[in-house]
């Protein structure tokens, strides 16, 4: 009588001498397989690089004379076959009462396959008696898609290296990396505490991204996998402390606007929202947190309810001060909100009928930021721009005396009158209506210096000895320059003095006294 199981191994062990593979038979049947086949020792048969894995296969032989095309394996041989992370296969060999086998079908423990398989080892795993592995089965099912084209070793082989193609090494890794994550969801643990109502407000705060955290009790930490609780917690403590490294929800724009038909003032923000506690929560406590640079938002989104808190204290870009500073004035009464966020198709908007924000009044900074621009502007520049709160307020009475050098008109003071008084060591020859005093100015803002050489045109009087006085409001802008204050002083005293120079030169060739003073 004949063995059927023989058979089916002699033939396939068979096919492999042809491929020229190497079918190393398991001695005793207990460890799920029946042969490691291993590649040829030619590498460069293979992939033509020395470094490169040789291929391997673990192959389970099943021959049968029925047609039904399923077979149920214990988990126990399962279990070994899908851990392995070298490729596993199921070769199952029709015979149908013959000598010789009629088809031949190869099943691939691919990731679908194990999945199922360590699913099911799992809830079995956390049953209160979980059941002896031999025996529970799992039915592995093959049809033409397994199936063998031609019954020689050519056709093994290529079946047996599709899922690998050629590359051993990143089989593996791919492999490995499948079975520690296979299972876990987003929720893979799950911690159960208790706490009180302070601690609860300090977890809430956490999850918005604020530094706080939350004093809990009675904590139980269990891994979830594959919608399952395992039965032995992680951790169990009595108590802890208990804080959460919160990430944004996500980033977008808030746009502020007094009305619909006003321009709106955008800043870049983060989203934070409480990430399991919403839900548990009262609704007075209920809330988000919108985050930029300048302001940090509170929103209680069950009363609409607005906390702004500014956050400028270091170096700001001068446009963004210029914005943040107009947004104060804003959020004291009604306004709208924008908020467009990566995560929405469509923006969210609605109305506010003011926030609770700091009480203090920033209208002096307002007014000098304003000044600010006009000096960039009249300079032409626009680049980045860095400035603190403090050195906005401290030279706030110098902008408006620098911007009249610029000849901008911005104090209604179409005819404002220079005084220039000087010493001279001896009494100048002044000629009457054809003199020109030169003299320079800068200011700096942020890390950059800004001058400026300016005329005044008009006579000196004698005060007395050897003093003069000059009244005039014929002035004129003549040079404009802007330094770094990497440049150095030097730099600032080599560039306002030869402009001067070169207005000296302009002046007296067209028969001008020239005086260069300092003011």
């Amino acid at each position: 009588m004949r063995d059927l199981g023989e058979l089916g191994e002699d033939t396939f062990k068979l096919w492999c001498s042809q491929a020229g593979l190497i079918a190393n038979h398991s001695r005793i049947d207990k460890t799920g397989w029946d042969f490691h086949i291993e590649s040829p020792q030619n590498y460069k048969s293979l992939s033509g690089e020395i470094h490169s894995s040789p291929l391997e296969y673990r192959v389970q032989v099943k021959a049968t004379d029925k047609r039904n095309r399923k077979l149920a394996v214990p988990l126990s041989n399962l279990w070994r076959m899908a851990t392995l992370q070298m490729p596993t296969y199921y070769a199952f060999l029709e015979f149908d009462e013959e000598n010789e086998a009629q088809n031949a079908f190869l099943v691939h423990m691919d990731s679908e396959l194990v999945g199922k398989v360590l699913e099911r080892l799992h809830k079995n795993e956390q049953k209160d008696k979980p059941a002896d592995l031999h025996k529970i089965t799992y039915t592995i099912r093959y049809g033409e898609q397994h199936k063998l084209k031609q019954l020689d070793g050519d056709n093994l082989f290529l079946q047996l290296n599709k899922p690998i193609n050629n590359d051993m090494a990143k089989y593996i890794a791919d492999k490995k990396q499948y079975l520690e994550t296979i299972g876990y969801g987003d929720d893979a643990y799950s911690v159960l505490f208790s706490l009180n109502t302070t601690d609860a407000l300090n977890l809430l705060d956490s999850s918005l991204g604020f530094e706080s955290a939350a004093k809990v009790f009675s904590v139980t930490a269990r891994k979830k996998r594959f919608g399952i609780y395992n039965k032995e917690p992680v951790f169990n403590h009595e108590s802890g402390i208990l804080s959460i490294d919160a990430k944004p929800f996500s980033f977008g724009k808030i746009i502020f606007r007094e009305n619909s038909f006003s321009a709106g003032l955008s800043f870049d923000v983060s989203v934070y929202t409480p990430i399991f506690l919403g839900n548990f929560l009262p609704p007075e406590h209920k809330k988000l947190r919108v985050k930029s640079d300048l302001f940090d938002i509170i929103w209680f989104t069950e009363t609409s309810k607005l906390t702004i808190n500014f956050t400028f204290s270091g170096k700001v870009e001068i446009r963004q001060l210029s914005k943040v500073l107009k947004l104060m004035q804003i959020v004291k009464s009604n306004f709208q909100i924008e908020l467009d966020l990566d995560i929405r198709e469509q923006p969210l908007k609605f109305n506010s009928n003011g926030a609770d924000t700091e009480s203090i009044s920033y209208e002096n900074e307002s007014a000098a930021i304003q000044q600010i621009q006009t000096i960039l502007d009249a300079f032409e520049f626009s680049d980045f721009l860095e400035l603190t709160l403090d050195e906005v307020s401290s030279f706030s009475s110098v902008y408006l005396n620098f911007i009249e050098l610029l000849n901008v008109n911005l104090v209604s003071k179409a005819n404002k009158e220079f005084v220039v008084k000087t010493t001279f060591t001896e009494a100048p020859e002044i000629k009457e209506g054809k003199n020109i005093t030169l003299s320079s100015a800068t200011i700096r803002i942020g890390d950059y210096f800004f001058g400026v050489v300016f005329s005044i045109k008009g006579d000196y009087k004698k005060v007395e000895e050897n003093s003069y006085i000059l009244q005039s409001n014929n002035y004129k802008c003549e040079e404009k320059f802007v330094i770094g204050i990497g440049q150095g002083q030097d730099s600032i005293t080599e560039v306002s003095e030869g402009l001067i120079s070169s207005a000296s030169d302009r002046y007296e060739a067209e028969g001008y006294d020239v005086f260069i003073v300092k003011i």
